[in-house]
């Protein structure tokens, strides 16, 4: 998944610099600087289905990790049969020293 945000991240980059504007003013882009406006001039660059591209495949993955990670609980027993829950951390039982 890190490759994932990574290819997001740098289609973002490229996204910005295609948005970009040679005369803007520079305490406006220091203050709007991470804000980037999908605007339909910048949806019809082709760098635009790189990042939907991008989204689309991190959007999958989480989702996946998603369905993997609500699978769990249905995995984990509720309970010993002395009633108790179960511990990951519970020490394990050793037999009582010989005599």
């Amino acid at each position: 998944m890190p490759g994932l945000t990574d290819d997001l991240g740098g289609t973002l980059e490229a996204l910005v610099g295609a948005a970009a504007e040679a005369d803007a003013d520079a305490a406006a882009a220091e203050l709007y600087g991470r804000t980037l406006l999908l605007t339909r001039r910048l949806q019809e660059q082709p760098v635009f289905d790189v990042f939907a591209t991008a989204c689309g495949a991190l959007a999958e993955a989480l989702s996946g990790l998603a369905r993997a990670a609500s699978t769990a609980p249905r995995l984990c027993p509720r309970s010993t049969a002395s009633g108790r829950a179960p511990s990951l951390w519970a020490p394990t039982p050793r037999p009582p020293p010989a005599c």
